[in-house]
């Protein structure tokens, strides 16, 4: 019987018979960048479930593991964080739109995902979007057009881990 006393045990007995075969919390992606892997991530801010702040520092791992900073990893690695958004959808935010199709299009065009669209239908029918932004970078609004239309929205970030601004290449991969 599972209890207080045998907790611990059975814990790190799970973590070694099951962790090879389906842990993710291995920050080396090397391999997987090497060979041309794409990773979309994206986590809602209200998740109850998994703690948002576990994925950004996961994130934050794997930039310090593979070396250069976010501007690096955002090479291969982009995570878009959801303001509002529960645990696999739901919440009170604007839900994450085209997540496979931004991996698509990132794989077989080789145009990095510089945004992912996030919508919710308010009362009256009335649709919000907003940009979610790749992390470090957050969702500003300009200061004109309606808070509820994602291009009244910029990305931007005062700085990344290495000390420089946001790379702003567009989204574009090199050839």
């Amino acid at each position: 019987m599972l209890d207080e006393e045998n907790y611990g045990a059975f814990f790190d007995d799970t973590v070694r018979a099951v962790g090879p075969i389906m842990a993710t919390d291995d920050p080396d992606l090397s391999r997987f960048r090497d060979r041309g892997g794409k990773l979309v991530l994206w986590h809602g801010w209200a998740d109850w479930g998994i703690m948002p702040q576990g994925t950004i520092d996961y994130y934050g791992r794997v930039a310090r593991t593979l070396r250069g900073g976010f501007r690096t990893t955002q090479r291969f690695a982009r995570l878009f964080m959801a303001p509002g958004v529960a645990h696999c959808g739901g919440g009170a935010g604007p839900q994450p739109q085209g997540m496979f199709e931004a991996v698509v299009n990132w794989v077989e065009n080789r145009e990095a995902p510089r945004r992912i669209l996030a919508t919710q239908t308010l009362a009256g029918g009335v649709m919000r979007s907003r940009p979610l932004c790749p992390y470090p970078a957050v969702a500003v609004w300009t200061g004109r057009g309606s808070t509820d239309d994602a291009a009244s929205f910029v990305c931007a970030a005062p700085h990344d881990d290495d000390g420089g601004d946001r790379d702003d290449d567009g989204g574009r991969e090199p050839r």
